[in-house]
């Protein structure tokens, strides 16, 4: 009704589906009428939607109330704003036995959650994490997803939940590679590690592996750090003209020491000369060689007839 108050509302051992009106929440208060102190327990199965809100105050009301869950709560559509009390936001506690689904059957599909309060989730909120725009502290995990040269690479996914079963996520397909046979996602790159799967405990945000194996998919390959992509070389630029196969011969002053060998023909075989005497070891070097004999008796014979010619004279 228009103005009322919530007051206490105490669900126990119940299945419970409340709609509200126009400016009213499905439980709580009317139009302009406050929240109350609402507690789901742990054998209550609630469904709530309202004009409004699904569970707190009504339209116009500053005052959110309070809302405990250990139990199931659905909240299928519209809007639920969790707002504040006298100025301070209200915080809504989600137990570890507690649960808020969305469709069932659709459970990540279901209200839009907003306002000035949070969300202190010990249980599980399975509502995706585009339909949230709240904090939520407790179980509250961002997984993200490293495919390792596979692909695709899968984009990052929040789960409000100890696991992605319990948290209604689905664990991202294998990725393909061009040399190998995925393995598994796994929470360490290489080493020790443990598969991660829709049942894999998750106390912190953390990042999935995808891990390999040979192409016959017996023997992991151990890849190391994250390959980085090799960019493609620029082709390269040969310079004109071409350097010459062969060396050219190196400047110098002497182009006799430096000049490229030329082939020498073998000589023809030619007369062997009629031997020389030998020289005596007494001869000056620069002399060219012993005098002939013939030379010699040629001078003895011309100082003889010289000698005789002047004898005949006198």
């Amino acid at each position: 009704s228009e103005s009322a108050a919530a007051g206490t509302i105490a669900i126990d051992n119940a299945t419970v589906i409340a709609t509200g009106g126009i400016n009213a929440a499905g439980i709580g208060g009317g139009a302009y009428g406050d929240g109350g102190a609402v507690s789901i327990g742990a054998a209550a199965e609630v469904t709530a939607r309202g004009g409004h809100n699904a569970i707190g105050a009504g339209f116009g009301s500053p005052t959110f109330g309070s809302l405990a869950i250990d139990g199931l709560l659905y909240v299928p559509e519209g809007s639920w704003v969790i707002g504040s009390n006298a100025g301070v936001p209200a915080v809504v506690e989600v137990s570890a036995t507690g649960r808020v689904l969305g469709v069932e059957g659709n459970e990540t599909n279901g209200a839009a959650v907003s306002g000035d309060g949070s969300i202190a989730n010990a249980g599980i909120v399975a509502l995706a994490a585009a339909n949230v725009d709240v904090p939520v502290t407790g179980n509250s995990f961002l997984v993200t997803f490293n495919s390792r040269g596979g692909v695709p690479t899968p984009a990052p996914i929040r789960v409000f939940a100890p696991t992605f079963a319990e948290g209604f996520r689905d664990v991202p397909a294998a990725p393909s590679h061009d040399d190998f046979v995925f393995w598994s996602w796994r929470d360490a790159a290489s080493g020790t590690s443990n598969e991660f799967d829709a049942n894999y405990e998750i106390d912190a945000d953390l990042t999935a592996y995808a891990r390999w194996n040979d192409p016959a998919g017996w023997l992991p390959v151990e890849l190391g750090p994250t390959p980085t992509p090799t960019p493609t070389p620029s082709p390269s630029v040969t310079a004109s003209p071409q350097p010459s196969s062969e060396p050219e011969p190196a400047t110098t002053s002497d182009p006799v020491a430096h000049a490229t060998p030329v082939e020498t023909p073998t000589p023809s075989p030619t007369p062997t000369p009629a031997a020389s005497p030998v020289a005596n070891p007494g001869e000056p070097s620069g002399t060219s060689g012993p005098i002939p004999w013939w030379l010699v008796s040629a001078a003895v014979l011309a100082m003889v007839m010289g000698a005789w010619f002047w004898w005949r004279r006198g």
